[in-house]
């Protein structure tokens, strides 16, 4: 199984800022889609946020502080995975992720809930960010603005208002499908 995700943050320091949104795509080894979600959470409860985040992410911070706790928002999804894959480990794939997202919901999990890491996800990560350079690099990606998930997915025929964290899941998802998909067709 894997889960496709994306975050919504208070900033881009994972060791200082906190999360403001989780947006989630579960699917089965098949790619069916089994379950998504959005989870919003007060990220001023345990971390700071620059003011300037949002500026990008579509969120204010009077709207932030009536979110529910971080703990609580982490119970829910980590229930509502659960719940889904009925015990499986589940992949963890994102955009940018690697370096950005897993750090920052590595950090929530260690706060809040650091037995539920292991018993939700495998060791393995994908990051389609990683998959995006290795195909430029190689001269198997069309050519975009930049490398940005936006610009990327506009390559694609993929339209993304960029900055939400379930939309930006489900356009890395559809990305993800169309690469495989152009690379099986050479």
């Amino acid at each position: 199984m894997n889960l496709y995700f994306d975050l919504e943050t208070g900033g881009l320091i994972s060791s200082k800022h906190g999360i403001i949104a989780i947006g989630w795509v579960l699917e089965t080894a098949a790619h069916t889609v089994i379950g998504s979600g959005l989870i919003e959470m007060n990220p001023y409860e345990y971390a700071e946020v620059d003011p300037t985040a949002f500026q990008y992410n579509h969120y204010d911070k009077k709207q932030c502080k009536t979110f529910q706790h971080p703990e609580l928002a982490l119970a829910q999804f980590v229930r509502e995975v659960r719940t889904l894959t009925k015990g499986t480990r589940v992949n963890l794939i994102g955009y940018n992720s690697d370096a950005f997202d897993i750090p920052m919901l590595k950090r929530l999990f260690a706060k809040y809930d650091r037995a539920s890491w292991n018993k939700l996800f495998t060791y393995k990560s994908i990051d389609i960010f990683k998959t995006v350079l290795w195909l430029y690099d190689n001269q198997l990606l069309k050519a975009t603005d930049s490398h940005k998930l936006v610009d990327v997915c506009r390559g694609y025929g993929i339209d993304l208002d960029a900055h939400d964290a379930l939309r930006d899941t489900l356009a890395t998802r559809e990305l993800s499908m169309k690469l495989v998909g152009s690379i099986r067709n050479g």
